[in-house]
């Protein structure tokens, strides 16, 4: 429509306002006065009545009606005699207009979509969405788990669709494997339904391999992952995950007997092996290779890896040197990987730009931090010492070790396991909670615990509220934990009833 500054139609051809157009034709809007004069009546080629064809217009004139009958759809071509939307490309059918419609929010759920409609029940005349619309009065029934319309809800308040209304706990038989399927119908069960699925999402997929080894590969790989895991609507998604490896090695490889371990990993590294990990592991399953030898490989390749991303780090360099350093001691490539992160993360810390000798107080204050690092850094101290000539040395144990750390930490957990239970009655706790916070209070296994509870040697004072267990010293937990205990062994009492 065109539209002055003032915001008054006019036609397109003389400029004269109107109040509608006479003639749309391709985009222009024509008045009554330049209709007559541009579009004059001449006879259909096809049917004789009158037509009228813009007078500069090529091929033969048809009439409005012959225009409608050989006229098609845009996205689709099917037959078009009554359109659902007219674009400046062509007409769209019913069914395509949505995909030339702009976007617009649902007036519910403000997510934009193209299929808005109106729900006269609701005694609104907002637009709002297909998914709005069914959500209204559709549900996942109860009785049959399908998604249909609702009928009733049962005394819990869930939805029950009409023929579980009429007969409640109704089902019938999977006609393929003959399982029990609530509801009535002659509806396949869920697992022979995803096994349908995954066997046309794998027809569909091994179409697109070249190799007919890779299209056999694949299906064997589906086969074998339904067999080893319940089927489930996650299933075919799985395998679409998976069909981006065996495209990777319908381009790599011309024959099966090529897929060997060795082989993948040189071909494709250790990190995208891990990402198809399933399908690398069944392919890899089928060829002959030592696995030793293999998951050396793997661990070198992370080692390379490692140092390729720090080469251009200040201290690179000191981790290129250790780490043919290991490979002159012998160290497995395993722990050689363990010892050389260990070093990467203490140099991130510790050395300056310019790659240094550090202070004995810096190593102190990471080894308080970091304990577990004590033993693989011991290697990268005795490296520095010796190849690089630093005055470097571990410092003793007691300088960093905190022999405390451990009981502060199990306190913080049991602050926060009494936080869940907080102004919550203490025989409404879960079972398993009230065991977890017990078991951190007295510093037990769970499994000790449970055991003497069992077997009745778990007592509580009256008045004192130590708790004595067989075999250990009695211990004062104080009154809330002794609470506890009563209430968790009384707990455990009435589940063996």
């Amino acid at each position: 429509m065109s539209v002055d500054a003032r915001g008054e139609r006019f036609c397109d051809n003389c400029g004269h306002l109107i109040a509608k157009a006479t003639r749309i034709f391709k985009g222009q809007e024509y008045c009554n006065t330049c209709y007559q004069r541009e579009f004059p009546p001449v006879p259909c080629t096809r049917c004789g009545k009158t037509a009228r064809p813009h007078r500069y217009s090529q091929g033969p004139a048809l009439c409005m009606g012959c225009e409608r009958d050989k006229r098609k759809c845009i996205r689709c071509t099917a037959a078009l005699p009554r359109a659902a939307l007219l674009t400046a490309a062509g007409a769209a059918c019913a069914v395509c207009a949505r995909h030339f419609l702009t976007p617009r929010p649902c007036s519910r759920c403000n997510v934009p979509s193209t299929r808005l409609g109106r729900d006269p029940e609701s005694g609104s005349d907002d637009l709002v969405c297909e998914s709005c619309l069914r959500r209204a009065d559709h549900a996942t029934c109860s009785g049959c788990r399908r998604y249909r319309p609702v009928a009733s809800r049962n005394v819990a308040g869930k939805a029950l669709c009409a023929p579980c209304t009429a007969c409640p706990g109704s089902g019938h038989t999977c006609a393929t494997c003959g399982a029990f399927v609530p509801g009535d119908g002659e509806g396949k069960c869920r697992n022979c339904t995803e096994r349908l699925r995954l066997r046309a999402a794998t027809t569909t997929l091994a179409a697109g391999l070249e190799q007919h080894w890779a299209r056999d590969l694949f299906e064997a790989f589906t086969e074998s992952l339904a067999r080893r895991k319940e089927l489930g609507t996650g299933m075919v998604q799985r395998v679409q995950r998976s069909f981006e490896f065996f495209e990777r090695l319908d381009r790599t490889f011309t024959d099966p007997k090529q897929l060997t371990r060795t082989a993948l990993v040189e071909s494709f590294g250790a990190s995208v092996l891990r990402s198809y990990l399933l399908a690398s592991q069944f392919v890899a399953g089928r060829g002959a290779d030592d696995e030793g030898a293999v998951q050396q490989r793997i661990e070198q390749a992370r080692i390379d890896a490692k140092l390729k991303r720090t080469a251009g780090r200040s201290y690179g360099w000191i981790l290129a040197s250790y780490s043919r350093y290991l490979q002159r001691k012998e160290i497995v490539e395993r722990t050689a990987r363990l010892y050389l992160h260990s070093a990467q993360a203490f140099c991130e810390v510790a050395l300056t730009p310019l790659a240094q000798p550090w202070a004995q107080s810096t190593l102190v204050a990471y080894l308080k931090t970091h304990p577990g690092h004590a033993a693989s850094l011991t290697s990268f101290v005795s490296f520095c010492r010796e190849q690089l000539a630093w005055g470097v040395e571990m410092p003793p144990r007691k300088l960093w070790l905190d022999r405390n750390r451990r009981t502060r930490r199990a306190i913080e957990w049991l602050g926060k396991l009494l936080q869940q239970i907080e102004g919550r009655a203490l025989h409404e706790v879960d079972p398993q909670l009230l065991g977890r916070i017990l078991s951190t209070a007295l510093g037990l296994a769970s499994s000790r615990l449970e055991a003497a509870a069992d077997q009745a040697e778990v007592m509580v004072g009256g008045t004192t509220g130590q708790i004595s267990i067989s075999g250990l010293e009695p211990i004062s937990a104080g009154s809330r934990i002794a609470a506890i205990t009563r209430a968790w062994l009384g707990q455990r009492a009435n589940a063996k009833r």
